[in-house]
């Protein structure tokens, strides 16, 4: 496993952003079963919605420790054009160029993807700031990017007026109710400088103090208030999604700026800082996890996240193509979670195994 900058890591950070990445790749997974009409409204469709909605949490998620990491940093143009250079734009590239020959050689086999896609008609769906399928995952990275540049210009801004991140969080605030009262109606890719909320929320959600001395709710409290929120609104939001879909006849879902969505997130996010922050049993229960077997596994999928977020759909579809029979052995929902396990594992390895090889490591996407 890799162990770069380990001094300057947060470990929560870390285990948040593992979820994030698997929650992301659970929901492509189970896209395929909320979509199929013939099991539409059964116990495989709930258990699969159950799944898929882990998506609108996963990426808000990913922009949310970002902002925490990144706002209120003092870089230089030069520097900030470099990393992103170095640590987005390239692997996206390669990545990208690389799922474009994978469709095109699966299509000249008729294999998973339609018969239809040509050479011509895939380059724009793949290399376009609102990328179509089947190359729609890749939406994620020139969306983080105009989040880049959003932070940058605020941290920027703050060197000279410290009150812009306040300024930031009401705008972010006031954008959110207008999103959700649809008094703001907009599309992607017209949608990417709204992810900036999230940054900026995680920035608040790391630097501020939500413990009440004279009510007695310590880390320990709110460690134990927000798993139980987490389970309970991110619950409600499946129910949600499911009413919404039924009632629709067809699959929907809740926007990743609804309320409670960010209700989830809040809560999620607010579980791993407590529980770092925790004394007693909590403590030696976190302490324990960050220095096992398990924590180096969370600090290495973190890690090379970014890299496995734009593998894995390669990795996904030619698990589809040789292990499309496993169904009939297994059952519908222990194949899903069969391949959930699998892409995660296997674009996790071919990460870690591109990182350290000379040169190549830069186009791996960990960092």
């Amino acid at each position: 496993m890799s162990h770069k900058n380990t001094k300057k890591r947060i470990f929560y950070y870390d285990f948040l952003r593992c979820i994030a990445i698997i929650f992301i790749i659970a929901c492509h997974v189970f896209a395929i079963y909320v979509n199929k009409k013939s099991i539409f409204g059964t116990n495989l469709w709930l258990f699969s919605m159950y799944f898929n909605t882990l998506r609108d949490v996963g990426v808000p998620l990913f922009v949310a420790i970002s902002g925490a990491l990144l706002l209120n940093r003092r870089e230089t143009i030069g520097k900030f054009v470099k990393k992103r250079l170095t640590r987005v734009v390239i692997p996206y590239i390669f990545w990208a160029v690389m799922f474009f020959f994978f469709v095109l050689i699966c299509v000249k086999f008729n294999l998973h993807y339609p018969k239809n896609i040509t050479a011509a008609s895939l380059l724009p769906c793949v290399f376009n700031i609102n990328p179509q399928a089947p190359a729609v995952y890749l939406w994620f990275v020139p969306m983080i990017l105009i989040v880049y540049i959003f932070v940058f210009i605020i941290n920027k801004i703050n060197e000279k007026y410290p009150s812009v991140f306040k300024i930031a969080l009401i705008l972010s605030i006031i954008s959110i109710i207008l999103l959700n009262l649809d008094i703001i109606s907009v599309k992607k890719p017209f949608t990417y400088p709204f992810f900036t909320c999230f940054a900026v929320f995680g920035y608040y959600l790391a630097n501020t103090d939500f413990t009440v001395k004279k009510l007695r709710i310590n880390e320990n409290k709110l460690t134990v208030i927000f798993f139980v929120l987490t389970i309970v609104i991110y619950t409600v939001q499946v129910l949600i999604n499911a009413s919404m879909s039924i009632s629709s006849k067809s699959f929907t879902h809740l926007d990743q700026f609804s309320i409670v969505n960010i209700a989830a997130l809040i809560s999620l996010f607010l579980f791993a800082r407590y529980f770092s922050e925790s004394t007693g049993i909590f403590k030696r229960a976190y302490d324990k996890i960050e220095s096992s077997k398990l924590g180096e596994a969370i600090f290495s999928i973190s890690i090379t996240s970014y890299g496995i977020y734009l593998v894995h759909m390669i990795i996904l579809a030619l698990l589809k193509i040789y292990t499309k029979h496993w169904d009939k052995v297994i059952g519908n929902a222990g194949y899903a979670i069969t391949l959930l396990v699998l892409t995660v594992v296997i674009s996790w390895i071919i990460v870690l195994v591109l990182d350290r090889i000379p040169y190549v490591r830069y186009i791996s996407g960990a960092g």
